[in-house]
């Protein structure tokens, strides 16, 4: 028997693996309206903008404010970007604009000046705002740089003003951590730059999220807290898809997968949602629970990157494997073989937790579509906990999908993306139900694992070493367009 001492110890060794994994899935999730790439270029040119302002006396009058919305003080601007941000930044659409690339989400952002709202900093653009952009655009050079030398991630907007002044600032490693902000180059560092997760991971060196064993066990300590912002994130996506299924004009594509595989129902997530987290929705055939979820996620990415104005719950840094992630678990808790015990919520908290750590090897930004390798296996394999699988079939699952759409690259932002999400969905939700039903791929085939640990290895190879020159070949063949 533990005595009073141990028992102790381990209520605080649990409460800290609370707290870790608690960090963990806050940190994966934002709210974001729009594609988080030009959202961050908008983000970090609003905060040059902002550092000027606030090393101005009169910085924050009417007077001062209407000056710089009347442009005449900006005389060019200066964007470097890593190859990734620029990939996705390139050609996708910006919420209720009509508009897209990265010049122009770097006149909105300096237009708006304000960076409280992170990734949501295009939720109150104005057609004044727009038309204004556009005077900017005419007038005042934006260069935008691919900067060889950043690492993944990485961005500085610098503001040149005609005062002879100039102000800066830079993102690293997320879309919305600015690092620093600078005027005249004195830099001043900006606090809590560092994500909670990675101080909680620091604190906890025996916390092994490479090992599927360990973070099953640790599902039932997900905080209350966390499970109900995993619900928002499955409503939020959902309810996307609900919008865009019900437009008058849906695009081609679901037109087309319509077409292909008949009329998804037309349960909404108001419907459904809070039934499915009892357990107590009917459960469908296979059948319709995948053309639900490829029309679905496929709905819901085409709007985003056509530039509707939908929230959505990002994770992984991208809105695309939240809309992924999260429909394909809402569908699949659909699917004959849930066991009621093993809830919606639980199931996200471990698909989040494994996409973090499939996240960790790759990068935020990839040369390999994201939607895929990272969102498909962690959905895949949450999909087989929910219908009561071990490990094992977890990571068989995880190994179907690497093996079928593991060599996706990723082109850049875009609607097409619509294309690969709804793949991603099809791909993981057919790969648990094959897992269950004992298909493997044995470990000695191709990129075939025998534990989770190898698979992560295998991933973190295949974009370090495998594909280390893609992205630039991407990034040209775009310039190219332009």
């Amino acid at each position: 028997m533990r005595n009073e001492s141990s028992d102790t110890q381990l209520n605080e060794s649990e409460s800290n693996i609370s707290a870790a994994l608690s960090s963990i899935i806050k940190d994966e999730l934002q709210e974001t309206l729009g594609c988080t790439d030009p959202s961050a270029v908008g983000l970090a040119s609003a905060a040059a903008v902002d550092a000027f302002l606030q090393s101005n006396p009169v910085s924050f009058s009417e007077a001062a404010s209407e000056k710089l919305q009347s442009i005449k003080d900006i005389q060019a601007v200066s964007v470097q970007l890593d190859f990734n941000l620029f990939k996705n930044a390139s050609a996708v659409w910006i919420p209720g604009t009509g508009e897209k690339g990265i010049p122009t989400a770097a006149a909105f952002g300096i237009l708006i000046h304000k960076t409280e709202k992170k990734l949501r900093i295009f939720d109150d653009l104005t057609p004044k705002i727009i038309e204004q952009a556009k005077e900017l655009l005419a007038h005042i050079p934006v260069e935008v740089e691919v900067n060889k030398e950043f690492d993944n991630l990485s961005m500085i907007v610098k503001i040149f003003w005609k005062s002879g002044d100039t102000s800066s600032s830079r993102i690293a490693g997320h879309h919305d951590t600015i690092t620093w902000t600078a005027v005249n180059d004195h830099r001043r560092k900006l606090k809590n730059t560092v994500p909670e997760y990675s101080e909680a991971e620091n604190h906890l060196p025996a916390i092994p999220l490479n090992d599927l064993e360990w973070i099953v066990k640790q599902i039932e300590y997900i905080p209350q807290l966390e499970l109900s912002l995993l619900r928002k994130g499955l409503f939020l996506n959902v309810s996307a898809s609900d919008s865009a299924l019900s437009a008058e004009n849906k695009s081609s594509d679901v037109r087309s997968y319509e077409k292909i595989y008949g009329l998804p129902r037309s349960l909404t997530a108001d419907d459904c949602l809070d039934e499915l987290i009892k357990g107590k929705c009917p459960a469908q055939q296979d059948e319709t629970v995948i053309r639900d979820a490829k029309i679905r996620v496929a709905a819901a990415t085409r709007s985003r990157m056509q530039g509707e104005k939908v929230p959505i719950m990002a994770c992984g840094g991208s809105g695309n494997h939240g809309i992924t992630f999260f429909i394909t678990l809402y569908q699949a808790w659909q699917m004959r073989g849930i066991i009621p015990r093993r809830s919606l919520l639980h199931g996200a908290a471990l698909g989040v937790l494994l996409l973090h750590e499939i996240k960790k090897q790759t990068g935020v930004l990839t040369p390999m579509c994201g939607c895929a390798v990272s969102s498909g296996l962690a959905a895949s394999a949450a999909v087989v906990w929910g219908m009561g699988g071990g490990t094992e079939n977890m990571l068989q699952a995880m190994n179907i999908v690497l093996g079928s759409i593991g060599g996706i690259v990723c082109d850049g932002a875009k609607p097409a993306c619509a294309l690969k999400t709804s793949l991603s969905a099809q791909t993981a939700i057919e790969s648990a139900r094959m897992a269950m039903d004992g298909l493997t791929v044995p470990a000695d085939e191709g990129l075939g694992a025998a534990s989770f640990s190898e698979l992560l290895n295998t991933i973190k190879r295949i974009h370090i070493e495998g594909m280390a020159q893609f992205d630039e070949t991407m990034v040209s063949i775009i310039q190219q367009k332009d």
